[in-house]
């Protein structure tokens, strides 16, 4: 059931309404838009395998003897790996 509500603004009010808005939604996309490019340049352990083309228990295998760079996730015990890390890692060990 839709609720109609009326009310009555000045023309300057109702801009400033309507920006306000405008403002909230583009924030929220920025901070979408950041959280996805950051989650872009990080990798599970799955997909380090994909890209280093080594299986996800290898993958555990390097983390485990810190042969590797990885983090762990804030507040978690996810393992997430960096895309760039991973290049200068693949670079020193001359693979």
């Amino acid at each position: 059931m839709k609720k109609i509500i009326q009310t009555t603004y000045t023309e300057q009010e109702f801009r400033q309404l309507i920006r306000e808005e405008l403002t909230a939604i583009l924030i929220d996309n920025n901070k979408l838009e950041n959280k996805t490019s950051e989650d872009e340049n990080f990798l599970t352990a799955s997909q380090a395998g994909d890209f280093l083309r080594l299986k996800r228990g290898s993958i555990y295998n390097l983390i485990n003897q810190n042969k590797i760079p990885y983090q762990k996730k804030p507040g978690s015990n996810r393992v997430l790996l960096s895309k760039k890390d991973l290049w200068e890692w693949l670079k020193k060990e001359g693979k």
